[in-house]
């Protein structure tokens, strides 16, 4: 508790030079499985970057969602989430990708992002994060991501700020 505590209060101090940076996106080698449309953009994450976080989420004592997504890797994804948090979501898997691992998995760079349009020079190579103040007694944290050419909002969610330090630990 100590820990986490002196974590908020480092963050809150800090939040203004910190609060926009510039993510640098990975290849992510193999394709991803969930997509996510949001306005304009489509987000991909891979199902074992997807579960790899719901375990560090699961270590720092939230149990809520599990350690697994369940989804079958052999399958692929899609849903369509609409810009805001207070929305009617269609089922948990939205819920788990903009309120749990999507914000985190964008930190990390753990994603593929693309322009709406086709063509190479839509893929992002990196994003801007914008991580809104967080308090003391804030049990999550709340980030906006943009795209760096067009300054245009292409994701928003929140996650726990116990996993704000949090590394995957794949590069």
């Amino acid at each position: 508790m100590k820990h986490l505590v002196l974590f908020v209060a480092t963050l809150v101090i800090s939040v203004s030079a910190i609060a926009q940076r510039t993510i640098k996106l990975h290849n992510l080698w193999e394709k991803p499985q969930v997509h996510i449309l949001f306005g304009g953009y489509r987000l991909s994450f891979k199902i074992s970057d997807i579960d790899k976080s719901l375990v560090l989420l699961s270590e720092t004592g939230n149990n809520t969602f599990g350690r697994s997504s369940g989804l079958d890797e052999e399958k692929h994804y899609y849903m369509e989430i609409l810009p805001g948090l207070d929305m009617q979501y269609h089922d948990s898997l939205e819920i788990l990708m903009q309120n749990v691992v999507g914000p985190f998995l964008l930190l990390s760079g753990r994603a593929e992002v693309k322009r709406a349009k086709r063509g190479r020079r839509n893929v992002l190579s990196e994003i801007i994060a914008d991580l809104r103040p967080v308090r003391l007694d804030d049990s999550v944290a709340y980030i906006n991501f943009f795209d760096p050419k067009t300054k245009k909002l292409m994701f928003s969610g929140c996650m726990s700020v116990d996993m704000y330090n949090q590394d995957l630990g794949l590069e």
